[in-house]
């Protein structure tokens, strides 16, 4: 997995799941690429707490979704210790072997976290995030009608190369 072939649409979830969209809706990326924040944690992770605060600080930054998209992902195999996670997923926990099987992380582990596809460990050390911005990758649309979306990518280069849309579904303030 490389930056510049993963694109990640992200629907907020501010009340339910089940919420319907009563007009079409659309959204447009800048062209520059975006820094994606993966936090990989565990409510069974004694560790995980603070980097679960560190990630939350993003809520207020005047840069969210357009440079930085933070992303949290509950793995589930803590959940095989006694702790059940309630955010927890076998998919998620498999999101984080695949980094480590092509290499872009050298341990699973929590709290992990990943920048643009790569493992980053600066938080550890108390080092400043540095956005990875100002690529010009392409211009991501997106259209919801109902229960329908589309999607189409115009790269910013002639570059062709297999693409990937993952798809998430965000929510806020959730506490267990």
């Amino acid at each position: 997995m490389n930056s510049l072939g993963i694109f990640i649409l992200f629907i907020s979830a501010f009340s339910t799941v089940d919420c319907v969209v009563a007009a079409p809706v659309s959204f447009s990326s800048p062209v520059q690429q975006a820094t994606l924040i993966e936090l990989y944690t565990s409510e069974g992770c004694s560790s995980c707490p603070p980097a679960d605060s560190w990630l939350s600080q993003f809520k207020d930054n005047e840069h969210l979704w357009t440079q930085i998209v933070p992303v949290s992902f509950h793995v589930d195999y803590w959940d095989n210790l006694g702790w059940r996670d309630r955010f927890s997923s076998a998919e998620f926990s498999r999101r984080q072997y695949q980094y480590k099987q092509h290499n872009h992380l050298d341990v699973i582990y929590t709290p992990g976290i990943m920048r643009n596809g790569r493992e980053w460990r600066g938080w550890f050390n108390a080092e400043k995030l540095v956005l990875k911005t100002g690529e010009r990758v392409g211009t991501l649309e997106i259209a919801i009608n109902n229960d329908n979306a589309t999607a189409n990518f115009e790269p910013a280069t002639h570059r062709r190369e297999a693409l990937t849309l993952n798809v998430a579904l965000l929510g806020f303030q959730l506490t267990s």
